[in-house]
């Protein structure tokens, strides 16, 4: 027990014997906890002593009284018949004076019971669960209300199976299922676990029961103060937070970072509260906007993934202004990270517009003391505890800035102060990113036209007032502050506010990023773009990066670029493009493809991810695209920019020029709903044009899939099996709709962890749960069941399929792909659903037959798939077509025919090698910046073919040679 001046719980138990005999018997926890330390006489002091500091607002009296009740309906003098509520029972009722010693002993020594309180006990944390979905808080409001008033509430509360809660100990209660989900309140225990009628009243009424406990509230929110999205951070992500049980223990390392946090939410929530102006009447016409929204499944779906992005680089951020508000880095090297980095990945938060890097480089430039400013900018951008505090923290920053103006260290449009407020907003949002709205124009104007802010939004106060709304906004709907920025900005038609605002610069800074705009040219003198436009697709090249997504940021492009090129270059423009191409642009985006300097050719939105296509012969880093307008438009006398790919979204001036001469001024609608137009339709007709197989051959390959699900390509190398997956996927789906076609390459090392589910490092160290990719697309058809998807595995003999596919290898059987077949994954959670393949996936997996590093595939493969074997087409008519369309001449393509099959011939008869390591055509169907000629032809045989031979008749170079000759030669 705490040495402090409060009796102990033995003695409590006289006084409130004689209270409940008062009262008639009866009296509720309240009750007994005011009038109790009244007939003691206790002080105020007394009374107010809190149980344990800093962990909620339990005093030390209400925490010894709890153990006195448990003491004595243990031994039988009292009983709690209803939640709150104590009343004696005959034999409390026929005592006179007890010894509360001796009750104590009684209640230790009872069997089957939970021990009394020890002399130094340590109350523990536990998390209690709230699913609104099950269970409806009916008087909710009211206990808000008598927290508000009272500092507390009394309630039970379900705690699953736990039986070992003590009184006093610590709870939080968090709202599960349903947004918003997260931490509503906290509070502490005030009995032991009973069993009562179950608080479901179907059960109930079948005799079921369930454990409760009483409470007593000391913080209740209707809304989360801690989002459920911050508690996957560690040490927080240690915990299962999702859990459907009440009564789960929290670790104590845990429960001490909750209360921090919980502490600092709970002091500042009143600024959440909602002002007057958000009548009934106004939440309900937010409520309209935010359901005309969430109809739009293309604004859904780019704001979902741009969230996505925001979660990713958040981290960085956070972890770079903590770096400089403990003093690890100077004011220069935040400056430069910052600027850097604000250019590119980070500028999902405007921290790239003029109030944000901008701002930040000219107090580097224009201020000389720097110790001086960042001291100033340390103590502002520390996030602020309360509206007060931040009232000081800007107005300082505010000062300090004037001081140096008035001094004249630098002129008022070097330093422009009036931009402080968005810069430091920001820098507080990604650290409280549910405590603090970024100062955004596009919510400010909103809010203007929407009568809720005024004109004048200027300074501290302005930011304040506009933080207030936007608190209240968020927890009227229900909704986190990334998505209210979003609907703003899609609700937001710029009206023209006459404002006091008007032509000030702090207006100007970047709003959350919306759809961006990029010129782009499709190859020199735009020879590309007939191609791009009937293909509904732009790209570009850069073919010997690769996939450009593995590289992770631009310097790796870069060293890339670099070394491809033999180090005596800097492409620092080649590697933004390929760079910005593959992870900034976005569906949504508007694409202006030019030719050269002057003119516009053609229009479209952005509609696909990047994907890398290595069977094109060039441009193979590809976006989809919907092409609503082509032609020859000069949009200005100046000259366009001369890179291959450029972000024109900030030379508003040029957007305007281009848009009005491609008379686009009224298509807004249009270009904000790029899904309304149709995705490209592929037919056989198609396949056919690409192919060099017969309509029969790749009919029958599309019944094999349509009625195994699985498929498998096989075949020697080179014979276009990965090219064959990719266009079987496009006639299945019936159109060039890449977003349902999904590509892995399996290896020997990749794992379960890698394709399905697993722990893979994150930021900072940790680890965390992360979904694979073929889970990924498992979720992404499940939502869409009546339209086909297609997973591409390329080599799939090159992995295991029982440690890739683990539990899943029985699900992807075509008669076991139902929701009665779902099984829970190796690193299922609890009460997570069970996982099942969805019938409306497919499968296609490419296999080379001809590598002798691979045991031979298991019977498990050859079960659940099909198998089509792919031959050398050097006979097709289609072949010789192709090779014609390449500029090959006809002396040379004879030649390569009648080789080539002298070649396979020769490799058929060998006993040890046979049809599975012939030679494919694909070597010859791309000449890359060559000329077709006998040169172009010599060095794919020495440098691709001459390897294999090699390989093959690794006991008989000789043979090898001589294959690679005859090859080279008809002598």
């Amino acid at each position: 027990m705490p040495n402090v001046e409060v009796p102990t719980y033995t003695d409590f138990m006289q006084p409130m014997l004689e209270v409940l005999r008062e009262r008639g018997g009866t009296a509720t926890v309240g009750e007994l906890e005011k009038l109790v330390p009244a007939r003691m006489g206790l002080s105020a002091q007394q009374r107010g002593l809190a149980h344990n500091p800093g962990k909620g607002n339990q005093a030390e009296v209400a925490y010894r009284m709890a153990w006195a009740r448990t003491a004595m309906r243990i031994v039988g003098l009292i009983e709690n018949p209803g939640r709150g509520e104590w009343k004696l029972t005959p034999r409390g009722g026929d005592v006179d004076q007890i010894d509360g010693k001796q009750v104590a002993r009684e209640a230790r020594e009872s069997p089957g019971e939970v021990e009394t309180q020890p002399e130094n006990s340590s109350p523990q944390t536990y998390l209690f669960a709230w699913n609104p979905d099950k269970w409806a808080w009916s008087n909710l409001g009211e206990q808000i209300e008598r927290v508000r008033e009272t500092g507390g509430a009394f309630d039970s509360w379900s705690c699953g199976r736990t039986k070992s809660i003590t009184p006093g100990s610590r709870f939080f209660l968090i709202r599960l299922s349903s947004e918003p989900r997260g931490i509503i309140a906290s509070g502490a225990t005030v009995d032991e676990p009973r069993d009562e009628p179950h608080w479901d009243p179907e059960k109930a009424a079948r005799g079921e029961t369930a454990r409760f406990v009483d409470i007593s509230f000391d913080a209740l929110a209707r809304v989360p103060l801690i989002r459920r999205t911050e508690l996957d951070e560690p040490p927080y992500d240690s915990v299962k937070w999702d859990t459907q049980m009440s009564g789960i223990r929290i670790p104590d390392r845990v429960a001490e970072e909750i209360e921090r946090r919980w502490s600092e939410r709970v002091s500042s929530h009143e600024r959440g509260q909602a002002p007057t102006v958000l009548t009934k009447h106004v939440l309900d016409r937010w409520r309209e906007f935010l359901e005309s929204s969430r109809e739009d499944e293309s604004w859904m779906r780019r704001y979902q993934l741009r969230n996505e992005k925001r979660a990713e680089v958040l981290p960085e951020i956070r972890s770079l202004i903590q770096r400089f508000l403990d003093s690890d880095i100077s004011l220069s090297e935040f400056r430069d990270d910052f600027d850097h980095k604000t250019r590119n990945e980070w500028d999902l938060f405007g921290f790239k517009g003029l109030s944000g890097a901008m701002f930040l480089n000219k107090l580097a430039k224009h201020l000389p003391d720097q110790e001086e400013t960042a001291s100033e900018l340390r103590r502002t951008l520390a996030i602020p505890v309360d509206e007060r505090d931040a009232r000081s923290k800007v107005d300082n920053l505010m000062q300090f800035l004037d001081r140096q103006v008035r001094s004249e260290i630098a002129t008022q449009g070097e330093l422009q102060p009036n931009r402080a407020p968005f810069f430091v907003s920001a820098c507080w949002h990604v650290q409280g990113v549910e405590d603090w709205p970024v100062f955004y124009r596009s919510a400010r104007i909103f809010f203007q036209s929407d009568g809720l802010l005024g004109r004048k939004v200027k300074g501290v106060d302005g930011y304040l007032e506009f933080a207030r709304i936007f608190h209240a906004l968020a927890n009227g709907l229900e909704l986190s502050f990334w998505d209210l920025e979003h609907l703003c900005v899609r609700m937001n038609t710029a009206p023209a506010i006459a404002s006091e605002d008007e032509g000030h610069p702090e207006l100007e800074e970047e709003s959350p990023q919306e759809d961006r705009v990029w010129l782009i040219a499709p190859g020199r003198g735009a020879r590309r773009f007939d191609e791009f436009y009937r293909d509904g697709i732009v790209a570009i090249g850069w073919e010997e990066l690769g996939d450009l997504s593995q590289y992770s940021d631009r310097d790796a492009v870069f060293k890339a670029l670099q070394a491809h090129q033999g180090g005596h270059t800097n492409p620092i423009q080649d590697a933004l493009a390929c760079y910005q191409f593959a992870h900034e642009m976005q569906v949504g985006d508007i694409v202006f493809a030019k030719r050269g300097r002057r003119e516009i050719v053609g229009y479209g939105i952005v509609t696909s991810s990047y994907r890398h296509e290595p069977q094109r012969e060039r441009f193979t880093q590809v976006r989809s695209v919907d092409w609503k307008k082509r032609g020859e438009w000069v949009p200005r006398e100046k000259p366009l920019v001369t890179k291959t790919l450029t972000e024109i979204g900030k030379y508003p001036g040029l957007v305007s020029d281009i848009r009005r001469a491609l008379e686009l001024d009224d298509e807004k609608e249009e270009v904000e709903e790029p899904s309304a137009k149709p995705i490209p339709i592929y037919t056989m007709e198609d396949a056919l044009e690409d192919l060099f197989l017969s309509r029969e051959r790749v009919e029958e390959a599309i019944e094999l899939l349509m009625y195994k699900k699985n498929l498998v390509l096989q075949g020697p190398p080179g014979v276009g099996k990965t090219y064959l997956a990719q266009r079987l996927a496009l006639l299945l789906l019936g159109s060039r709709d890449f977003d349902r076609i999904k590509q892995v390459q399996f290896h020997q090392s990749y794992a379960y962890e890698d394709f399905i589910q697993g722990y893979r490092p994150l930021e900072g160290g940790a680890f965390g749960r992360v979904d694979g990719p073929f889970l990924q697309f498992c979720d992404q058809a499940l939502q869409d069941l009546e339209t086909p998807y297609v997973f591409i595995v390329d080599e799939i003999n090159r992995g295991n399929l029982s440690k890739i596919f683990g539990e899943l290898l029985l699900l992807i059987e075509a008669d076991k792909r139902a929701e009665k077949w779902a099984v829970t994954l190796t690193y299922g959670r609890e009460n997570e659903r069970p996982f099942y393949v969805p019938k409306n996936l497919y499968i296609i997996g490419t296999m080379n037959t001809a590598d002798r590093s691979l045991a031979m595939v298991d019977y498990a493969l050859r079960r659940r798939f099909a198998f089509f074997d792919l031959q050398p087409a050097f006979s097709h008519g289609a072949f010789k077509r192709t090779l014609a369309g390449l500029g090959v001449e006809a002396e040379l393509r004879e030649q390569i025919v009648s080789r080539l099959s002298r070649l396979n011939d020769k490799i058929r008869q060998d006993p040890n090698l046979g049809d599975g390591f012939t030679i494919g055509h694909s070597y010859f169907c791309q000449t890359g910046a060559s000329r077709p000629d006998e040169t172009w032809y010599a060095r794919i045989v020495r440098t691709e073919i001459r390897p294999l031979l090699q390989e093959y008749w690794f006991d008989s170079r000789e043979r090898a040679e001589e294959a690679v000759t005859r090859l080279l030669s008809d002598d």
